[in-house]
């Protein structure tokens, strides 16, 4: 899941020294941008609504671009089957002695194979 980027995200990227400022947002809604929002600097120099705004954009696009499913996860999100079930796989495989080249045949490899086919990694 893409994490989503809220105000206060957005202020310490541009601020990184603003961590220790008892900065509090208003909002009913943290994911909103600042224009709606109201900010209490709480004695440090505030930032604008529109620099704010860009840095939000700028690192939700950043989220979004580089985020790689999981490779364990649920066949929703990743198509991979979750690791309980792929453990178990590997038990029934290990259990009828799929080993060596043997290994190459077994339900937990054929699966992640063709997962691994269908969702290359880039």
């Amino acid at each position: 899941m893409i994490r989503q980027i809220n105000i206060l995200d957005a202020i310490l990227s541009l601020k990184p020294e603003y961590s220790s400022s008892p900065i509090i947002i208003y909002s009913e809604d943290e994911n909103v941008d600042s224009s709606g929002t109201t900010i209490d600097w709480g004695g440090a120099t505030p930032i604008s609504n529109a620099d704010i705004t860009a840095e939000q954009t700028r690192l939700q696009n950043l989220e979004t671009n580089c985020y790689y499913p999981r490779r364990v996860g649920t066949a929703t999100t990743s198509g991979y089957g979750a690791i309980t079930e792929q453990l178990d796989q590997l038990y029934r495989d290990i259990n009828a002695g799929k080993f060596g080249s043997d290994a190459k045949t077994g339900e937990w490899f054929v699966g992640i194979t063709s997962v691994k086919t269908i969702f290359p990694k880039s």
